[in-house]
């Protein structure tokens, strides 16, 4: 029960998360970040999408941590933000893979830094909200 609870809050959370990103990031972050963000697809898309951060963040971040274990104590916890970056290049790239008709398109690696800490944030606000 409990996972469940977490995969629907996941789902739910990282949805409207990508919505609001979609919506109003390129309008926000045009002074601050050269790069753009978008979600092309229906509206389906950013469930799936969702779905499959949830699936990279529970499969691919505990290895990429663990790895990087001495990476991030050196640098106080900073390369962490490097590992959201490139679990946003890869939810890009696996994006590509999947059979409906979305896409997500992230132009610049300043672009990868600020969504995977905008990411990061939400994903911490869901373990609290969940506990």
């Amino acid at each position: 029960m409990k996972f469940l609870q977490r995969l629907l809050f996941s789902l739910i959370g990282y949805s409207l998360v990508f919505w609001q990103l979609n919506l109003h990031f390129n309008e926000l972050a045009a002074n601050i970040v050269k790069g753009s963000f978008s979600i092309e697809g229906a509206p389906m898309a950013y469930i799936i999408l969702a779905a499959l951060l949830s699936l990279i963040n529970s499969l691919v971040k505990p290895i990429l941590m663990l790895v990087s274990l001495p990476l991030r104590w050196i640098t106080l916890g900073v390369f962490s933000l490097v590992i959201n970056a490139a679990l946003l290049w890869l939810l890009q790239e696996v994006a590509t893979l999947v059979p409906a008709d979305i896409a997500l398109h992230v132009e610049h690696w300043q672009t990868y830094i600020v969504i995977g800490v905008i990411l990061s944030f939400v994903n911490g606000f869901l373990h609290w909200f969940e506990r």
